[in-house]
């Protein structure tokens, strides 16, 4: 069985501007129907602010409205400069996945990258 890799948003980075208070932020709908695993990766840098705190979810749908968390698809709240990557996650029978994310703290700032690869 061979495995196909479709590596989605790999050069668009997510900048996430000066915030201040918790602010939620969600991608767009990204078609997943044919895939059955995915990996999330995110790289921030330039993290600032006093006690900053980026949070990321991964979210499914099976209709491209309602989303659920995806088990196993989130990262622990990152507080400063580096990668992490997720381990692959079953998405078998969503349609469409977004990711989440959070950028806590006063004043918070950071620019942070976030790539998805699908898998199946």
């Amino acid at each position: 069985m061979s495995t196909i890799t479709r590596k989605l948003q790999a050069s668009t980075p997510v900048n996430v501007i000066p915030l201040t208070a918790v602010t939620l932020q969600t991608s767009g709908n990204i078609a997943c129907g044919q895939y059955h695993f995915a990996s999330l990766s995110q790289t921030i840098a330039a993290i600032g602010g006093t006690t900053p705190s980026l949070a990321v979810a991964l979210y499914g749908s099976v209709d491209g409205v309602n989303f659920y968390a995806v088990a196993g698809g989130g990262f622990t709240a990152a507080t400063a400069n580096g990668f992490q990557r997720m381990v692959a996650v079953d998405i078998s029978g969503f349609q469409s996945l977004q990711y989440q994310y959070t950028l806590s703290g006063t004043s918070p700032t950071a620019n942070v990258r976030l790539d998805i690869q699908l898998f199946t």
